[in-house]
């Protein structure tokens, strides 16, 4: 049975919508501290211009978690609860692993002559070229897929030490 709300209550379309805005102005902060974040060093095609002082960056995540807080508030304020992640943050990466891998598949010889006929020698090198990025892809993923009491080399060492372990099993 439904009661009856007070006039300076929100219905509850109206709380899903502000939780739901309050949820998609944090994403959007999320974004910008990437682009804050973003060196050139991380990634080889960086999408700007890395054009924002330090001390900008520092203003700029004040503002960002003085908003966050201010987010909080509100929902607090009409008693909005949210709900806790459901997804697994090793799923969300193995599943953009598969992306990944997708994406690697479309670049073998057989899917790349729809661009163009391609030599003899340009189908062993792109196919080396694929190669090379599906092992990888694959070595990430079978490292995250480990149980996380196996891992216990330094971050650092992580991929040259799971490569290794891997080259040693195979080798068994």
């Amino acid at each position: 049975m439904k009661t009856a709300r007070q006039h300076d209550e929100m219905s509850d379309a109206q709380k899903r919508r502000l939780g739901a805005t309050c949820e998609y102005i944090d994403k959007l902060l999320c974004e910008i501290e990437q682009i804050l974040d973003e060196e050139p060093s991380k990634s080889p095609f960086p999408r700007y211009i890395p054009d924002v002082t330090l001390a900008q960056t520092r203003v700029l995540e004040d503002h960002i978690r003085r908003i966050r807080g201010q987010l909080l508030r509100a929902l607090a304020r009409e008693k909005i609860v949210r709900e806790p992640p459901a997804n697994s943050a090793t799923h969300a990466i193995l599943t953009r692993l598969e992306f990944i891998d997708n994406a690697i598949e479309e670049l073998k010889p057989r899917h790349m002559r729809g661009y163009g006929s391609l030599s003899e020698v340009a189908a062993e090198k792109l196919n080396g070229t694929v190669n090379e990025f599906r092992s990888a892809v694959q070595s990430m993923g079978r490292y995250l897929r480990q149980e996380p009491e196996a891992i216990a080399e330094p971050r650092e060492n992580a991929p040259e030490q799971a490569s290794l372990k891997i080259a040693r099993t195979k080798a068994q």
